[in-house]
């Protein structure tokens, strides 16, 4: 028997009420009316936005809920799509608006974007619940390292990328095809373009995958951002200056107690209890660090992996420190020239509440997250007042408060794709591949006019594809969950959905059962 996907949708909600409550206060919004409210009524910053990168100078608003890498996959891709979208639909402007995303690189290459990989559909007659193929580019010793602290992708990791493909039977032919090119793109980049790092690599390849998505000349520039480069290109000023937010908030010891009690337990800041036990030991798994976070500032050990730090205080005075996964200990002087130092080096990195301070407390930045954001951010900005309002700076404490923190625009699906009877969200690499309609190919006016139409509840539904199986424990997930929900989105919740074909090329497909 097919789940239901109403119950299926239920059990979402309940899990994420914060999703639930957006759905009913704004799900009759277009999709396009929501996104162009998130940037109409800007907070008071703080402090300048002269020192913003210059995508965000017109507009202070940013899509931050990807995370660094590649961004293949369906719900991440396709935010920035429906971030993107009100540009693309309007024919007045004089010129395409830069759609600027700040995505973090704090994640292991092995989370769940995928982030040093490609991902595509499964139409395979055995294929798993999550029907997604995954196709690695970063060797396997790298997928405990952070995205931001990964080493460049070689023209040989991509040689083994292209043999992978090639092998892998579960892959339509023009899915596969679509992968061989645009790998073979990305050789060509290496040889022209060499990197230190992988994140400068995933920053260019997302812009020229971006291109590739859409029929020539119609895509927007991607400004495709790593999120801690540019907080550490803010700090390297606040850090210097007494006067800016971030400096009261790290080095007024007065504000900064106040602040960690205020904010224990919050997701992207600290808990303390569970800092204190993993950073006292010798050598913290992968278990240990789990809802631990870090005071303001990640270390990045030999491998790259994540290394939480707490304060403490020393004879000689504050200091971070903390216990690798290698069981090597770190240490750091708590003084604004070497907290630079670290970050420079990228030995350091800003923690989410650091960067969210510096961007949306500070300046007033508007952040488009998904639903966990727009949780925690409100959070931070109601912990940050509060404890500036207790150590006497209530005009400052009055500014930050006013910050919404509740921007939201993540989890939602515009398009997916068919394979005989079984339906899709749509990889990126999916779109290279898909055919059908009109629009055959990349995506062109005609798609783009069906996702106008979509409302906010529309997509968000339709989003409840991926959405269920990151909330729902695997345990608790029926058999068939996936292509119940894709089968409901299309013929109930969002009819609208635009749906491209996927050749098969004469293989078998797997035949969705609820179809």
């Amino acid at each position: 028997m097919s789940p239901c996907p109403e119950t299926l949708a239920r059990d979402v909600l309940q899990r994420l009420p914060a999703l639930a409550a957006l759905l009913e206060a704004a799900g009759a919004r277009l999709l396009t009316d929501h996104v162009r409210m998130l940037g109409t009524s800007l907070p008071s910053p703080v402090q300048s936005r002269h020192d913003l990168p210059a995508c965000l100078e017109r507009t202070p608003v940013v899509l931050t809920a990807n995370h660094h890498g590649l961004d293949t996959l369906a719900q991440s891709w396709q935010s920035t799509l429906a971030f993107a979208l009100p540009g693309l639909l309007d024919t007045s402007a004089p010129g395409p608006s830069p759609v600027p995303v700040l995505a973090t690189g704090l994640p292991s290459l092995n989370n769940v974007t995928f982030p040093a990989g490609l991902l595509c559909s499964d139409f395979s007659p055995h294929a798993g619940e999550t029907r997604t193929i995954k196709i690695p580019l970063a060797p396997a010793r790298l997928r405990q390292t952070m995205a931001a602290a990964a080493p460049p992708v070689t023209r040989e990791d991509l040689q083994r990328s292209c043999r992978a493909v090639r092998e892998d039977v579960r892959l339509l032919p023009a899915q596969r095809q679509a992968a061989l090119d645009f790998l073979e793109d990305l050789r060509s980049d290496i040889g022209v373009r060499p990197d230190n790092r992988f994140a400068d690599q995933a920053a260019r390849w997302n812009r020229l995958l971006w291109s590739r998505l859409f029929v020539d000349g119609l895509a927007p520039p991607l400004e495709f951002l790593e999120l801690e480069t540019v907080t550490a290109r803010l700090l390297q000023g606040d850090l210097l200056q007494p006067s800016s937010l971030m400096w009261g908030l790290l080095w007024d010891e007065a504000i900064r107690t106040r602040l960690l009690a205020a904010l224990d337990g919050c997701p992207g800041c600290w808990t303390m209890h569970r800092l204190e036990q993993c950073c006292g030991l010798d050598r913290p798994g992968h278990d240990d660090l789990a809802g631990a976070g870090t005071c303001f500032f990640w270390a990045a050990d030999h491998k790259g992996r994540q290394t939480p730090l707490r304060l403490e205080r020393t004879a000689s005075g504050w200091r971070l420190s903390g216990s690798s996964r290698s069981g090597y200990a770190c240490t750091w002087p708590w003084e604004p020239a070497a907290v630079l130092e670290g970050l420079a080096s990228r030995r350091l990195l800003p923690s989410l509440f650091t960067s969210y301070a510096a961007l949306a407390l500070a300046r007033g930045v508007v952040c488009v997250g998904g639903v966990y954001q727009s949780a925690y951010l409100a959070r931070m900005a109601a912990g940050t007042a509060r404890a500036l309002g207790q150590t006497g700076h209530p005009g400052l404490a009055a500014k930050v408060a006013a910050i919404p923190g509740d921007w939201f625009l993540a989890g939602v699906h515009l398009l997916l794709v068919r394979a005989g009877t079984c339906l899709s969200p749509a990889h990126a690499v999916d779109v290279l591949a898909a055919g059908g309609g009109e629009d055959a190919g990349p995506l062109g006016p005609g798609d783009l006019r069906a996702m106008g139409r979509l409302t906010l509840g529309e997509a968000i539904l339709a989003g409840l594809a991926q959405t269920y199986g990151e909330v729902a424990p695997g345990a608790e997930r029926p058999v068939g969950w996936r292509d119940a929900l894709c089968a409901h989105a299309v013929s109930t919740w969002a009819p609208g959905l635009v749906v491209r074909a996927m050749p098969s090329g004469g293989l078998a497909v797997s035949s969705c059962p609820c179809s």
